[in-house]
């Protein structure tokens, strides 16, 4: 059995074998945290408990290595304070669901032939069998309320002769034809037979069971577009033969849900097309439009939610750079269950009055926690070894037009401050619609460990502080955003903290644009460093992944009708004003903020006798993977800003 691998009961100081926790001693003084250390942490995802409630099932992904990063289902069983690794073949395990039973363990893993399968497997002993052979693989399973079939999403296939026609160099590419449905199909579990619930070009994305299992509620399309948001919510009989449309979300929409009376489908949902899911709404299956239930009582990003036994709903919602645990009754009355100030919660459920949740801060990694009233406790040990970090600051400051500002402030432990302040490095998110949180923050504590202050302020655009807050930089990239990060450098200027004279900025993703914007508009920075950035709007609106074009249409528009403001907004427009030196991260595969912006970008500074360097890392996509170039990104981050800050 795979299950029996690795067992210990998690009481007093009981530690996992060294053989699962590669990790390492706290940093000596002598030593300097190093990116090797930092790395070496194990995170949680993905809580699912057994409708009894006794066993808890959850992913752990362990430290990367030189030969990938594996991700294993574990088990926590209640009765026993047990925990322990259930999987131990594949690279990757993710998304456990408990047949309603119990007696069963279905996952998704990658072991075979490489593709994503749902696997099986029985509680009472026996090893994990592969139910599905999908050739394009299988995205999201859930079991039937019954327990007889799962449903499932899985891509129409390529073609067969595919690779024969790669061979024979006959291999032109149709690119409307690289958009392949996405279909919702149903497998028993007993016979293995397979039907498909949706046919021809409808590409769904979402579903959700009715709790009778009559059938399924589901969020598709039929008219895909990579600009506009073109799902709309059906009711899909059990057999297939019923797909009736009850209603047009505005905007974008996630984790679906029915709720146990039968009456609405409830999903994290957003008024005004966007920018991302922020608040709960209800939809009744009978018609009519849709609820929102937290818009007027809870004005923060709803991260996930569970159904009560009572009916209500229990959700966590960002707030600022933490978490709150609320639960909301179907009036929309909110009441604060838990807050988690120095905490962000990484995933949730619920199984009766007892909450289990994945935890950490922005200097302890992620541990499973339970807590059942006010007993709560920490169950795994997964990061005991673990290296010590800074504890950020979180300070508070007024940017130009009279905003508060919340950011994080790191500042070096057992150093005095020099007389004309600290070295300090401004580090900015990516999204824009992301944050800084209570996680451990990778760039940040390798730079406070030499010698520098951080400032990690959540500018507005910023989730955890409200809808408007989140879409007050809608067509103004890189203005008041910009500003608000420019009026934290400055408050710490005023009070003595930081050296006007040694500042640089960093970031990834929207970061790195903000990186790249920053050292065209001003040259008081004396280093930079650009990841995976977008540097010039309108090429990048035309060649990123159509994933994400929709976000951006939200908030620019599009270059077709407003090519004006693409230009006004990107960094490329106002490169020969720049001066300061920059390093370029980008991974060659990099499909949201595509290789062509860091080389046009890279260019554009050469042209102009900018001290600049371009890192390409080869096989990455968006955010860096491999263990190598991780620790290649953070040294060459370090040694840069070390460089031109001396």
């Amino acid at each position: 059995m795979e299950n029996d691998a690795y067992k210990c009961r998690y009481k007093g100081n009981c530690l996992l074998s060294a053989v699962l926790l590669l990790t390492v001693g706290a940093v000596t003084a002598q030593t300097p945290l190093s990116p090797e250390q930092l790395i070496e942490r194990s995170n949680i995802s993905e809580l699912e408990w057994s409708a009894s409630g006794q066993r808890l099932a959850l992913v752990v992904t362990e430290p990367v290595t030189d030969e990938g990063q594996l991700e294993s289902i574990w088990l926590y069983d209640s009765e026993d304070d047990l925990l322990r690794r259930f999987t131990t073949a594949g690279e990757e395990n993710r998304r456990p669901r408990w047949s309603p039973s119990g007696d069963r363990l279905a996952f998704l893993s990658t072991r075979g032939d490489g593709e994503t399968q749902i696997y099986v497997m029985p509680m009472n002993g026996g090893e994990a069998q592969a139910l599905t052979g999908e050739k394009s693989g299988v995205t999201a399973f859930e079991w039937s309320p019954d327990g007889d079939v799962i449903a499932y999403l899985s891509a129409d296939p390529a073609p067969d002769d595919e690779e024969e026609k790669k061979k024979l160099k006959d291999d032109e590419i149709v690119v409307s034809e690289t958009v392949r449905p996405t279909h919702l199909r149903l497998i028993d579990v007993d016979s293995r037979t397979t039907r498909s619930l949706t046919e021809g070009a409808w590409r769904v994305s979402a579903f959700a069971w009715r709790p009778d299992g009559a059938g399924l509620l589901v969020t598709a399309t039929d008219n895909f577009s990579t600009d506009l948001l073109t799902d709309r919510f059906f009711a899909v009989s059990r057999d297939g033969r019923k797909m009736k449309e009850l209603a047009r979300p505005d905007g974008p929409v996630s984790n679906l849900s029915v709720s146990p009376d039968h009456r609405f489908l409830a999903y994290i949902g957003s008024t005004g097309g966007g920018p991302v899911p922020h608040g709960i709404f209800l939809q009744p299956l009978d018609g009519g439009h849709a609820r929102d239930l937290t818009g007027g009582t809870l004005d923060r990003m709803i991260a996930d939610y569970a159904w009560a036994r009572d009916g209500s709903i229990l959700a966590v919602a960002a707030d600022g750079f933490g978490d709150r645990l609320v639960r909301i009754s179907m009036d929309g009355l909110v009441r604060t269950q838990k807050t988690f100030p120095d905490q962000s919660i990484v995933a949730f459920d619920v199984a009766g009055s007892v909450i289990a949740y994945g935890g950490g801060s922005a200097v302890d990694p992620q541990e499973l926690w339970i807590a059942d009233g006010s007993d709560e406790r920490q169950v795994s040990h997964l990061n005991d070894d673990f290296t010590t970090l800074i504890e950020p600051e979180l300070i508070h400051y007024v940017a130009a037009d009279g905003i508060d500002i919340e950011a994080a402030l790191f500042t070096p432990e057992k150093m005095s401050r020099p007389r004309r302040g600290w070295k300090t490095v401004l580090l900015i998110h990516g999204g824009p619609s992301g944050r800084w949180m209570h996680r451990i923050n990778d760039w940040a504590q390798l730079l406070v460990a030499r010698g520098y202050a951080v400032l990690a302020p959540n500018i507005r655009g910023s989730i955890g502080y409200g809808l408007d807050f989140i879409r007050s930089n809608r067509h103004d990239w890189g203005g008041a955003d910009y500003r608000d990060a420019i009026a934290g450098i400055d408050y710490l200027i005023e009070r003595g903290i930081t050296d006007p004279e040694k500042i640089a900025v960093a970031g990834w993703s929207y970061g790195g644009y903000m990186s790249a914007w920053a050292i065209t508009q001003t040259n008081r920075f004396k280093a930079a460093v650009v990841g995976a950035a977008m540097t010039d709007l309108a090429v990048e609106y035309g060649t990123e992944t159509a994933d994400i074009n929709a976000y951006d249409t939200w908030y620019l528009g599009t270059p077709y009708e407003n090519l004006d403001d693409f230009i006004r907004m990107s960094p490329m427009t106002y490169v020969k004003n720049a001066s300061t030196p920059a390093l370029i991260l980008i991974g060659e595969e990099d499909e949201i903020d595509p290789i062509a912006q860091s080389r046009q970008f890279y260019r554009g500074l050469k042209r102009y006798g900018v001290e600049t360097e371009l890192v390409i890392y080869p096989r990455e996509p968006h955010g860096i993977k491999e263990r190598r170039h991780k620790i290649d990104v953070m040294n060459r981050m370090v040694e840069w800003i070390d460089k031109h800050t001396k």
